[in-house]
C-alpha cells in the first residue's frame, strides 16, 4: 500500500513539475529574463527535492496502516497463539486494554524503512532508466525492478528486526529506537550480521514483489501519461 501511495504521489509531482517548468525566455520581457535562469539553475535541485518528499510522504503515509502490521506480528509469534483467535480479537484486545497508541509500536522503524527504501529505489530505477536508454520494456523493468528491490529490502532488513521486536511486546512504555537496537545487539553476541538472519527469505519475497510492482508500474504510467 505505501509503495502505491509512492507511486501516485510522484507521477503528481512529476506532473506538477512538467506544467510548471519554463518553456522558453521572457523576450518580450527583457528585464524579467532572469526568471528563466533561476528556474533552470533550480531545475536539479526541484527535481532532487520533489523525489525526497514523494518518499517520505509515501513511508510516512503508511502510519495509517501500521495496526495492520502490528497485529500481524502478534499473531506470528508463538507466545500469542492461545491468547488471539484472529485478526478481530485481537484488534479488540489491543483496543480494549491499551488504547489506540498500542496499535501503533514500532511505528518509527516503519517509516525509517519505507522512506529511505523509497528513496534508494527510484533513485536507482532511474539511474537503470537512463542507461536502458529506449530499449526497456515489461521484461526489463520486472528485472530491474526485482533487483533493486531485493538490494534496497536487503540493507534495511534491520529495520525490520527492530520494529518486530517492538511490536512483539504487549503493554509497558514505548522503547526508543536507539534502545531496542542495542537490547538486539547485546542479545545476539554483539554481532551487526545477527541483524540479518533471514534475510534470504526477505528478498526472495522482494525480489518478486518489486519486479511485478515496478513491471506493472512502468506499464501503467506508458498507457496513462504517453
Amino acid at each position: 500500500m505505501y509503495l502505491l501511495l509512492f507511486l501516485l504521489i510522484k507521477l503528481y509531482l512529476d506532473r506538477f513539475w512538467k506544467m510548471y517548468q519554463p518553456k522558453q525566455r521572457f523576450s518580450r520581457y527583457p528585464e524579467r529574463e532572469y526568471d528563466y535562469y533561476i528556474v533552470e539553475f533550480y531545475h536539479p535541485f526541484a527535481k532532487k527535492l520533489f523525489r525526497v518528499l514523494a518518499a517520505h510522504f509515501a513511508g510516512t503515509a503508511e502510519a495509517i496502516l501500521v495496526p495492520l502490521e502490528r497485529v500481524q506480528t502478534l499473531l506470528q509469534d508463538w507466545r500469542y497463539h492461545d491468547k488471539f483467535k484472529n485478526t478481530s480479537h485481537a484488534f479488540k484486545y489491543l483496543l480494549k486494554n491499551y488504547g489506540v497508541s498500542e496499535c501503533y509500536r514500532g511505528l518509527v522503524p516503519i517509516i525509517c524503512r519505507n522512506s529511505c527504501s523509497n528513496l534508494i529505489f527510484f533513485i536507482l530505477k532511474e539511474q537503470s532508466g537512463k542507461l536502458m536508454d529506449e530499449q526497456e520494456s515489461v521484461l526489463t523493468s520486472f528485472i530491474n525492478g526485482a533487483l533493486i528491490g531485493g538490494f534496497t529490502s536487503t540493507i534495511f532488513y534491520p529495520m525490520n528486526v527492530i520494529k518486530t521486536h517492538m511490536q512483539s511486546k504487549i503493554g509497558g512504555d514505548f522503547e526508543k529506537f536507539m534502545t531496542v537496537a542495542h537490547e538486539i545487539y547485546i542479545a545476539r553476541n554483539r554481532s551487526i550480521m545477527s541483524f540479518y538472519k533471514g534475510v534470504h527469505l526477505n528478498c526472495m519475497r522482494s525480489f518478486i514483489s518489486w519486479g511485478v510492482i515496478t513491471a506493472s508500474y512502468d506499464f501503467l504510467k506508458k498507457i496513462m501519461f504517453s
